[in-house]
């Protein structure tokens, strides 16, 4: 009897542990049961432990896990989330081919409602053939003032390099202090696309856009 009782014991443990699935960050385009907000075009918000994974070819539903069960979501329908410490928002990038691809989550880095924004981006890099042997490194995309809620620029994009002074100081026109130090390329407001690297680009870019956004 004692025997049956353990092996019915083990048997309880595993299907509850089972149950309870670990919460899991690999990025944040791919989570499993992470506790969080969903924010959704509609402007409702739903709070469970969200699971996703956009980083296939062909992206399941995001899923919300919460007190009154599962519930799917189209990524369309979806504006960001918070999660962790922090606010991610569904970018389009403007590297795309099919219509839902090129789109992101990418952690905000600059204040809600401001004029111009700067986002992180967790791009996935194949590091050799084995499909587990991946690094994640940070790019920088820029919401330019008066575009698309959702579409933003990669930091070496063709939208601010080569000309970086001439692009970036017609963005910001309507601020003319400000477009008169990128236009003489001070140090601090202006980067190359040949020398500076992403964080250096980051450094310029949240400089430029806080400048931008305290000018409004």
């Amino acid at each position: 009897m004692k025997r049956y009782r353990l092996v019915f014991g083990l048997l309880a443990s595993t299907v509850f542990l089972s149950c309870k699935t670990p919460a899991q960050t690999v990025s944040p385009n791919s989570l499993k049961a992470v506790e969080g907000q969903l924010f959704l075009d509609n402007g409702d918000t739903v709070t469970g432990k969200i699971s996703m994974n956009q980083e296939v070819l062909i992206a399941p539903d995001i899923q919300v896990a919460g007190e009154n069960g599962s519930q799917q979501f189209h990524l369309m329908d979806v504006k960001g989330y918070a999660a962790n410490g922090e606010v991610y928002e569904l970018k389009h990038t403007e590297n795309h081919i099919h219509p839902r691809s090129g789109f992101y989550f990418m952690k905000r880095l600059t204040p809600d409602g401001a004029a111009m924004h700067l986002y992180e981006h967790l791009e996935r890099k194949q590091k050799s053939k084995s499909p587990m042997d991946v690094a994640y490194q940070p790019v920088y995309y820029v919401q330019l003032p008066g575009e698309k809620l959702d579409r933003v620029y990669a930091s070496f994009s063709k939208a601010l390099v080569p000309h970086f002074h001439q692009k970036m100081a017609g963005y910001i026109k309507d601020c003319p202090a400000l477009q008169q130090q990128v236009k003489q390329k001070q140090k601090g407001f202006f980067y190359s696309r040949m020398d500076a690297t992403e964080a250096q680009r980051k450094e310029v870019l949240l400089r430029i856009i806080e400048s931008y956004n305290n000018c409004k």
